[in-house]
């Protein structure tokens, strides 16, 4: 492996050592979704992109279960309830924002509520803050522990397999600029920032 593929992500588990405990193969174009890999029961979401029911893009609701069979999320909206699949929900994360432009001024809470498709920026709204993110801007955005998240654009062989599958966020590590990323039951991923994204899902 070269120094620049391992500067992008430190396999923490291989694999190979998830794959022999849970007698499972590689993953698949199809992801089936794990407590690691699904937004979990609860989840505050907006319905975005829907082409054959529009009326509903702007919606909030709540995710409420996910049938494996059909990939659709059950969403509550309102008295509705809609089978949605991942990349239609954006998810309306409770996370760290700057409190003020400069870098060094203190974070405080925020719930992303919309994103922009033309900056690929996420509307942060919190009680002392109102400002504008992408996900790898960890100068101005953090993600808290929980948020499911897309890798991607990863180089290196042990970790490459796992570009364009979901993971949960388990933590950011200050001191290496990585988010630590639950891939697998097993399997955790040290990865940088611009290495996610949050929306849309897979």
């Amino acid at each position: 492996m070269s120094a620049s593929s391992s500067s992008t992500t430190q396999v923490l588990t291989t694999y190979l050592a998830w794959k022999g405990a849970a007698g499972v193969g590689a993953p698949a174009g199809g992801q089936a979704q794990s407590s690691c890999s699904a937004l979990p029961p609860g989840a505050r979401v907006k319905v975005r992109g829907l082409t054959g029911a529009p009326e509903h893009n702007g919606s909030e609701g709540v995710a409420r279960s996910y049938d494996a069979s059909k990939q659709r999320y059950l969403v509550e909206l309102g008295e509705k309830q809609l089978a949605l699949r991942a990349g239609n929900l954006l998810q309306m994360l409770t996370v760290k924002a700057r409190s003020e432009p400069s870098a060094d001024s203190k974070w405080v809470e925020a719930v992303i509520v919309d994103y922009d498709e033309a900056s690929g920026e996420f509307d942060l709204r919190g009680p002392e803050v109102s400002s504008r993110a992408r996900a790898g801007d960890i100068d101005k955005m953090l993600l808290n522990t929980g948020a499911i998240v897309v890798v991607h654009g990863l180089q290196a062989e042990s970790a490459k397999q796992w570009n364009e599958h979901n993971g949960k966020v388990l933590e950011f590590d200050e001191a290496a600029q990585r988010y630590l990323v639950q891939v697998a039951p097993g399997t955790n991923l040290k990865i940088r920032p611009e290495n996610i994204r949050l929306y849309p899902l897979v």
